[in-house]
């Protein structure tokens, strides 16, 4: 094996074998012992894992060919790991490596063609004078990987002992192979226990089903007729259910009849309230200025009883002055008497007293026409005061009645909109009960048509069941089939022991 093998191949650390002192003393000579080899087979024939039969391998070549340098690779993804190798070899060259792509050995595992080289020192394409080991031969093992086998020595293998390394490694493939076909068939045993017990496991549900679906079947044979009557029932119900729906159609239609009457008389309402407020508007108008025009009057009423007051302060001051008028007549009366002239001075005198008396009878009919002025003028005020009062009490009760017919205005509102609802619900009623109707009418239909299934579903299961009673019968012939198997049981007797 070349230095250049050492770094790219080498072994990992694994089991030892043992094998001391020097290889030359070691190996038997180079007549391959036949006995050996029939050993070594008999062995591989008995080995319970691919291990024991690698290291069945690398120990019957270090004891056949007193090689220490002896090591088996199995494939490993894109490398070739070491799993078996001689204890001298791992002294030698330490923990080898794994063997990658680009090395001889795996270019051996590809190609499948063993390779042996007699001298790296000097052999033609293989000139490697800085080698470990002269001799090397490597054998592929399959699809498992190779064996590997090296001596210090050049041309330490003769072709007895390279057909001895073909002969073994083509017997441990013969194992490995062994060894996968007894996998393969342990795997189908347990396979096939596995579907034993499901299968049994079947046939315990399939009788229990069958057993549930016999109870199943006779509670439906029981429910069938009284499923019938029932059905029966419906259609009876259904019938009257749609009479009754046709009747609650109309009244729907006789309410949206009275809704729409509603609604019209509410629109009336509504007119004449209006109406109303205005009419109470204008009353309002009314009494205001009535108000008005009574204020007015009653501040003229008040003008004129100051200018009677004032005819009263004049009519008391021209009948002072016919009192001093008629006292002077009368002095004048007097000094006219005296007088020599008395006549005309008497004449005098008498016209202006005749002059103060009618200024007196006047003043006295002016201070009765004032009385009378002012006590009428006091009656027009208190009918004014009155007719104030009962402006005012107009313009409350106009105020209430602007209010009233506010409330009804909103009322009349409110019920034009709750009509217009009542509408609207009616003819949503009227669509609802009309699907109600085809409703109940397929309810009846439906109700026919079930009664006729329900003798189709009892048919049916009974044949359910009958197929199923079948199914068990064939499930249980095939278990007890399977069980007597003599194949079955033969293949079982040579099973081999577990494996490592």
């Amino acid at each position: 094996m070349s230095n250049e093998q050492e770094a790219d191949g080498g072994f990992v650390a694994g089991p030892s074998h043992s094998n001391t002192g020097d290889e030359t003393a070691n190996r038997r000579g180079d007549t391959v012992t036949v006995g050996t080899l029939y050993e070594a087979i008999d062995r591989l024939r008995t080995v319970s894992s691919y291990r024991a039969a690698v290291d069945v391998l690398v120990e019957t070549v270090t004891s056949v060919l007193g090689l220490a340098q002896t090591g088996v690779h199995r494939r490993d993804g894109t490398g070739l790991v070491p799993v078996s190798w001689t204890n001298t070899l791992d002294r030698k060259l330490g923990e080898p490596p794994t063997l990658g792509p680009d090395s001889q050995a795996w270019s051996v595992f590809e190609a499948g063609d063993p390779v042996h080289v007699d001298d790296y020192w000097s052999e033609t394409g293989r000139h490697e004078p800085d080698a470990t080991f002269r001799t090397e031969s490597i054998i592929p093992l399959g699809e498992y990987g190779v064996l590997l086998t090296a001596s210090t020595e050049q041309a330490a293998f003769n072709d007895e002992d390279r057909e001895f390394l073909e002969v073994i490694c083509a017997t441990v493939v013969d194992t490995f192979e062994r060894l996968d076909n007894e996998t393969a068939l342990e795997q189908r045993e347990q396979q096939l226990d596995h579907q034993q017990t499901q299968l049994e496991q079947l046939t315990e549900t399939v009788q229990t089903t069958v057993s549930d679906l016999s109870g199943v079947v006779e509670d439906v044979s029981d429910s069938t007729g009284e499923i019938r009557a029932r059905a029966a029932d419906q259609t009876e119900t259904s019938r009257r259910l749609s009479s009754e729906v046709a009747s609650l159609r109309e009244v729907v239609q006789q309410v949206s009849g009275l809704a729409e009457n509603v609604r019209e008389s509410s629109q009336e309402t509504l007119a004449a309230a209006e109406t109303g407020q205005q009419l109470v508007a204008e009353t309002e108008r009314g009494v205001d200025e009535i108000e008005a025009a009574v204020d007015d009057a009653r501040a003229r009423f008040d003008e004129l009883l100051g200018q009677i007051d004032q005819i009263d302060r004049i009519v008391d001051r021209v009948d002072d002055i016919a009192s001093q008028t008629n006292l002077l007549a009368l002095n004048a009366g007097i000094e006219a008497a005296r007088a020599d002239d008395a006549d005309g001075f008497a004449v005098v005198a008498e016209e202006i007293k005749s002059l103060a008396d009618e200024a007196s009878e006047q003043t006295a009919h002016i201070e009765t026409e004032a009385t009378e002025i002012r006590r009428l003028a006091d009656d027009v005020l208190s009918k004014l005061a009155t007719v104030t009062d009962r402006a005012r009490e107009g313009q409350t009760r106009a105020d209430e009645t602007h209010d009233r017919f506010e409330e009804i205005v909103r009322q009349a509102t409110e019920t034009t909109q709750r009509v217009d609802e009542l509408t609207t619900a009616a003819e949503t009623q009227t669509s609802a009960v009309a699907e109600l109707v085809d409703m109940a009418d397929d309810a009846a239909t439906v109700a026919g048509v079930v009664s006729t299934e329900v003798d189709q579903i009892g048919d049916a299961v009974a044949r359910q069941r009958d197929t199923v009673e079948r199914a068990e019968q064939a499930l249980g012939e095939s278990t007890v089939s399977v069980a007597t198997d003599p194949t079955e049981s033969s293949r079982r007797s040579r099973r081999p022991e577990g494996r490592r």
